[in-house]
């Protein structure tokens, strides 16, 4: 069976995992036995993609706050960074969602909240920067005061690199170019002015670094050989292994996974549903010089396909060729032709739409009126 789930695009996940959610249930209520149900199309691939890229998305936020947190728990021992630290990153992201909301006409594209709170995870930095770098005895407001240049030019250059987005004409470009530029000024004003306001005076000072980990790293100092050391190990491990590989096909971006492509694959296979990657255009020329192009390159490719195969996208075929039809002979129809369609039209006249025309009304049968007589 071969259903089609309209109402809604391929790409609105909600709606097809809707659907398929539906199939799923109607399986179930059926009790069909041991067959077994198999659904694949653009809307499965949809769904599929987007549940697995919301679990990576969970997974990897989870595991990227949880580093984050230990390590600045491990460094300052102190729970007022963790929060220095978020206020920054919230108030570039109430931003950027505003933004890009304005200038969208709407809620901003999921991949583009994504790969925009990617960016902005730059942020982070700032309130760690200004904790840091602040000298003894100086408050926070001296020491945004001092570093705010550097940090003033670092933000506005990240914004004015992705203000190179606005201009590609992608919708989901321009909606990233917006979301991460204004969040990443409006981290840096927030840090600036807002932290300072916050807490002014904030006492947080780094803690000291285990011995060991101290010991090794001014072991490490000015060891410039075994920096290069380790540099051409690892070429010469790279080298080993045949070298960097490039991937060349596309469809290994593909979330999806290869047993359900191949699943797709297989029963296009058996329905005989033609293959959407490849597409043939013809033209340019006039209507009637692309149906007779298009009827020619049917004849080429029918032998191609082989026995099971057949040219199912002719525009030739669907709306009739001119030049096949000026090839057809100007001769009326004989009566041995037309007797079957006198004989249909009688049938017909007992329908409730009412009689067929008679053939007799055809320019045809008064053509032919000489001959029969």
């Amino acid at each position: 069976m071969l259903a089609r789930i309209a109402g809604s695009s391929g790409l609105d996940a909600g709606s097809q995992q809707a659907a398929i959610a539906a199939f799923r249930a109607a399986y179930d209520a059926a009790r069909p036995g041991p067959a077994r149900l198999l659904l694949s199309g653009p809307g499965v691939f949809g769904a599929e993609a987007a549940r697995a890229i919301r679990g990576d998305v969970e997974l990897i936020s989870l595991a990227s706050l949880g580093l984050l947190g230990g390590f600045l728990w491990w460094r300052y021992r102190s729970l007022l960074l963790l929060g220095l630290v978020a206020v920054p990153l919230g108030a570039g992201t109430l931003t950027g969602f505003a933004a890009t909301a304005l200038v969208a006409g709407g809620a901003p594209h999921g991949i583009a909240f994504g790969f925009g709170m990617t960016m902005l995870g730059v942020t982070v930095d700032y309130p760690i920067l200004l904790v840091s770098l602040r000298q003894p005895g100086e408050g926070l407001d001296a020491a945004a005061t001092r570093i705010w240049p550097t940090l003033r030019l670092a933000a506005g250059g990240a914004a004015t690199g992705l203000a190179a987005m606005l201009g590609s004409g992608f919708p989901g470009l321009v909606q990233l170019g917006v979301f991460a530029g204004s969040g990443l000024l409006a981290a840096a004003a927030a840090t600036r002015w807002v932290l300072p306001a916050l807490v002014p005076q904030a006492r947080i000072v780094p803690q000291p670094m285990p011995r060991p980990i101290a010991a090794a790293l001014r072991a490490l100092r000015g060891r410039r050989r075994l920096a290069l050391g380790l540099l051409a190990a690892a070429l010469l491990v790279l080298a080993a292994a045949g070298g960097p590989r490039w991937q060349r096909d596309i469809a290994a971006l593909s979330p999806v996974p290869a047993a359900a492509q191949a699943l797709d694959a297989e029963l296009r296979r058996q329905l005989g549903a033609p293959d959407v990657r490849l597409i043939i255009a013809l033209g340019p020329g006039t209507e009637a010089a692309v149906l007779a192009a298009s009827e020619r390159l049917g004849a080429a490719v029918g032998p191609l396909l082989g026995p099971e195969g057949r040219w199912r996208r002719s525009t030739c075929r669907a709306a009739g060729c001119r030049a096949r039809r000026r090839r057809r002979p100007a001769a009326p129809p004989s009566l041995e032709r037309m007797r079957p369609r006198r004989r249909c039209a009688r049938r017909c006249r007992a329908c409730p739409s009412g009689p067929a025309p008679s053939p007799r009304s055809s320019p045809r049968w008064r053509k032919a009126a000489p001959c029969r007589r």
